[in-house]
């Protein structure tokens, strides 16, 4: 029987006042989950210094105001900014880290690097990337950035200054020299002010204000008669990061910008009624917040907003972002809705931004490219930050395709879609270049071309990778600067001359095999102007013989990535060529026609034509017109993960595709059947000489590095007693007892509940919801058959720390995976006895290694369709399911992936959870593609069970074990 309790009606009135002004209470009045509420003057503190400096002193505590576009009383209260984890992306070179709430600097050498890319600092020096700049920059907090390119000197380098008494802005732009006054941009003005006062004081803008050209004239007649208009989002350090329009030329009437940066007065907005006060104590107009403009200076006006005013466009986490950051090729909102969608489709502002100047003019920071495996939410870091999507019609035809895997903008340093060379290893998505000792020393000595010998072709490599320049000359034992590699263009057809100097003579190069990837190499070399072919072409010897020009040709294989021909595969007879053997040639262009029309626009923003995408040929020079193919043209062959490659690529000891089908021996054998059916005129007559392979040094270098034993069962175990399979669990069979030798039995406090994968070593990935961070209390069991008894081979490990995804969610399985250390034996670095029935399975490093519709297999002693549990090992085939967000809605999350089969005939079940989804590549080889997690209806139709994808999160458990944990791209 429940007893009514009576209060006194005053006790009542007080409850409710309480009740009703909780933000009034002190901490130990704090609702929540014993969470104090931060204080309204102050925002939370940054691990790293905020790029806005001390701003002026807070006034006193203001009620957060009414507004049909500012957010909710809950979200204001939090004074989140500019750099909050849950609010915004990062920007370039911060990241978050779990257990803080704002974005902290990166550490410049975990940027990752994109091919071609490189800029400048302030000092003169030549940095790795934007982000390595702008780590560099965080931890300085201050402007180290100058711009984008390889020329970089003291002497050329982007400054700002404030002209006359009215502190006009005044910016001169490197390689022109080029001094340029602010044009009037009414909205954006303030948030220019504020980062001209970052950089030249340390503090924010007072105000920002303009005035006429010819006023500032009469006070400094030097000023320049040209203006340009900056864009900026607020975070900058320096005007030199924001984005620049092209020059304008000033009339007398035009109106320039002018900067008030805030002195020595502590409290500016003493005695002023503040509509809206930031985080910072900055107060603004209400009708500033909620605009896109960053009127606070640490963005605290833009933060919680139910709608944007025109102009902004409104991201997911209810922030406000301007309108000229859509589609910028840099995530400014929490979720990434502010770029591409997976359509192709952009967003649609209330404005478009005006497209950059031409090259050579000031434009905005060029960013690197993409990481396809990181998830938005979880890691909020911008190491990487993705190149700019094309606002372009994107083409298909029956070969290149779909949209959705074009929009990602793949090159052939995308290693969630192609292997990386020796001398680079995968990192997010992105092959970036290793340190050349790095390079295992093994190989043919080689050359550079001032004379220097290194140990072999892979470090010669990592050393252009690095700055971006060729070195390899040839393979020796003896170099001489005098006695080195050349390439030069030949008469007025162009023709292609080539000086080897491993055989002291000088040779043309043969029209044979003569595509554009090799002329993209050779302009590459041979101009500094220019970085691609306008096209590759052949004409009779007849036509260039004469004096100086040699009588022999050699044939070149490129891939097109390569800095110079050195680094091309060369074959030759050396026999005199006649009147009628065609000599390669290549005209260089030096930009796209005008006006004309580009059909295949490539990751690096270079057009070719459609039907020279999915050709095998890399016309793009990054590959990117051979990374979304639905089939491949002519010779090429086409990879399961939709890439084409050139025939010769078909058996020749190096794995190209992902999968390894480009190996496999029934591949092998049709190419050679093909080549049965070529006319006699594509065959040599002659038998071809090597005369340099480097392709031989890089297989032998990934012959080296490619030993991780891995998704290979000892097939030469049999146990002594073979059981039938019987059918058991949901579409499932019983495995023979040491059939599947990388599954693991997770013991908790006596009982099997889930399953688990080796990984080798002393790691074993599972479910996070499996787990908790008590290690004591779980033991880890090998080759277990039946869960009540063991087998010969059964072994048992101890736990010496449960690493839990730091992003899980148990609420909603989101980042549901977790790794085991266990612990080592006693006296030895091992945690597991040499057994033969226990393997590791490889981990994959890519989302493209398997597609929709591939089989694999799940394994466990879950409940059957009956709900039984199951006392023997059950394995069953499931199939890979597309679109797992249209079965669960909006209980999908990133890093999650469905497979079964849609009639309900074959699941997963309780008790499989942490078990593997186990994928075999053509090759032979298994990965664990997904951890069992979540589902409904236990093998009910249209209800397919939920994994996690292994391949998100990649990353992740390379960080955490901090071992070589993949076969390949290490």
């Amino acid at each position: 029987m429940k007893t009514k309790m009576k209060f006194p009606m005053g006790t009542i009135l007080l409850v409710l006042l309480l009740v009703q002004n909780t933000h009034l209470l002190s901490s130990d009045g704090s609702r929540g989950r014993g969470k104090k509420p931060a204080p309204a003057p102050a925002a939370p503190a940054p691990a790293a210094p905020a790029p806005a400096a001390p701003a002026p002193a807070p006034i006193a505590t203001q009620t957060p105001p009414a507004s049909a576009y500012l957010g909710a009383k809950e979200c204001l209260d939090k004074k989140y900014t500019h750099l909050s984890c849950n609010k915004a992306y990062c920007p370039v070179g911060r990241r978050c880290v779990p257990g803080k709430a704002e974005c902290e600097c990166e550490m410049p050498y975990k940027c990752t690097p994109v091919e071609n890319q490189t800029v400048c600092g302030d000092d003169g020096k030549s940095y790795r990337n934007m982000c390595n700049l702008m780590a560099l920059t965080c931890k300085l907090t201050t402007a180290r950035f100058s711009h984008t390119g390889a020329n970089c000197s003291a002497d050329n380098i982007f400054s700002t200054s404030l002209k006359t008494v009215k502190d006009v802005i005044e910016v001169k732009l490197p390689n022109s020299g080029t001094r340029a006054l602010v044009c009037q941009n009414d909205r954006m003005n303030i948030v220019t002010a504020h980062v001209v006062c970052r950089h030249k004081k340390n503090k924010l803008a007072k105000k920002a204000s303009t005035m006429q050209y010819e006023e500032a004239l009469k006070m400094d007649a030097s000023l320049p008669d040209v203006c340009v208009d900056v864009s900026c989002k607020g975070h900058e350090y320096s005007l030199a990061e924001c984005k620049i329009g092209p020059l304008t030329k000033l009339k007398p009437k035009s109106h320039i910008v002018q900067a008030q940066c805030y002195k020595d007065d502590p409290n500016p907005n003493q005695g002023e009624e503040c509509q809206f006060q930031c985080a910072n104590g900055r107060c603004v107009k209400l009708s500033n917040t909620c605009n896109g403009v960053n009127n606070c200076g640490d963005g605290s006006d833009e933060m919680c907003c139910k709608e944007c005013r025109a102009g902004a466009f409104h991201c997911r986490s209810d922030v406000c972002i301007p309108d000229f950051a859509l589609n910028d090729g840099v995530p400014d909102c929490l979720n990434k809705d502010d770029e591409v969608s997976s359509e192709g489709e952009k967003p649609k502002p209330e404005t478009q931004p005006k497209p950059n100047a031409t090259p050579g003019s000031p434009s905005k920071p060029k960013p690197t490219a993409p990481s396809p495996n990181r998830p938005p939410k979880p890691t909020n870091s911008r190491a990487t930050t993705p190149l700019p999507p094309t606002t372009e019609a994107v083409p298909t035809d029956e070969y290149l395709g779909p949209r959705e895997c074009l929009s990602q903008k793949y090159t052939q340093r995308s290693c969630t879609k192609a292997f990386c060379p020796p001398w680079m290893r995968c990192l997010d998505g992105v092959c970036v270049c290793k340190l050349p000792y790095m390079c295992l020393r093994q190989g043919q000595s080689a050359c550079d071309y001032s004379g220097r010998k290194f140990f072999n072709y892979c470090q010669t490599l990592a050393v252009s990778c690095r700055s971006n320049q060729k070195v390899f000359s040839h393979f020796a034992e003896q170099c001489s600067a005098t006695n080195v590699f050349s390439t030069s263009l030949k008469t007025d057809k162009k023709v292609v001359e080539v000086r080897l100097p491993n055989i002291s003579r000088s040779a043309l190069v043969c029209a044979q095999g003569w595509n554009m990837a090799a002329a993209n190499v050779v302009c590459r070399d041979v101009t500094n102007r220019v970085r691609k072919a306008a096209s590759a072409g052949a004409v009779e010897f007849s036509e260039v013989q004469g004096p100086g020009v040699p009588g022999v040709c050699v044939r070149v294989q490129c891939t097109g990535h390569e800095y110079s021909l050195a680094e091309c595969n060369m074959y030759g007879d050396m026999r005199t060529l006649t009147a009628r053997d065609q000599v390669a040639s290549v005209n260089c262009a030096t930009d796209d026609t005008p006006g004309s029309k580009c059909e295949f626009r490539c990751s690096n923003g270079q057009c070719v034509q459609l039907t020279d995408t999915c050709d095998g040929v890399n016309h793009c020079e990054d590959g990117s017109d051979e990374m979304c193919c639905k089939a491949c043209r002519g010779s090429a062959f086409h990879c399961q993960s939709n890439v084409c490659i050139p025939g010769h690529a078909v058996g020749d000891g190096i794995r190209d595709c992902l999968g390894g089908d480009d190996e496999i021996k029934e591949t092998v054998a049709q190419k050679e059947k093909e080549k049965l059916f070529l006319t006699r005129s594509d065959q040599p007559t002659v038998q071809e000489e090597a005369i340099s392979v480097p392709k031989q040094e890089i297989q032998l270098q990934r012959d080296l590095l490619e030993t991780l034993e891995c998704g290979v069962p000892n097939m030469n175990y049999k146990p002594s007693d073979s059981t039938r399979r019987r059918k058991r669990v949901v579409g499932g069979q019983e495995t023979e007892p040491t059939q599947i030798q990388w599954q693991v039995a997770i013991q908790d406090e006596g009982k099997v509940n889930c399953g688990g994968a080796y990984l080798g070593g002393c790691w074993v990935l599972t479910a996070a919801h499996c787990v908790r961070d008590k290690p004591d209390l779980f033991r880890v069991k090998f080759s277990l058959w039946e869960k009540r008894s063991k087998i010969d081979t059964t072994d048992i490990a101890f736990v010496k720390k449960v690493h839990i995804h730091h992003s899980y969610d148990a609420a909603s399985y989101e980042n549901d995976i977790a790794l085991l250390e266990l612990r080592q034996l006693g006296g030895s670095t091992k945690c597991l006895r040499d057994n033969p029935a226990i393997r590791a399975v490889c981990v994959p490093w890519s989302k493209q290694q398997f597609q929709p519709g591939h089989n694999c297999t799940i394994s466990g002693w879950g409940r059957d369709r009956e709900g039984r549990s199951q006392n023997r090992l059950q394995w069953a085939s499931v199939s890979l399911i597309d679109d797992c967000q249209s079965y669960y809605k909006a209980r999908y999350r990133p890093g999650m992936m469905c497979a079964g089969d849609l009639l309900g005939s074959v699941d997963s079940c309780q008790g499989d959870s942490g078990g593997p989804l186990v994928c075999k590549d053509v090759g032979g080889v298994s990965y664990v593609w997904g951890v069992v997690s979540w589902g409904e209806r236990c093998g009910q139709q249209g209800y397919p069970g939920v994994y996690t994808q292994v391949a998100h999160y990649y990353e992740w458990i390379r960080t955490v074990t901090n071992k070589h944990i993949s076969k390949y791209n290490q």
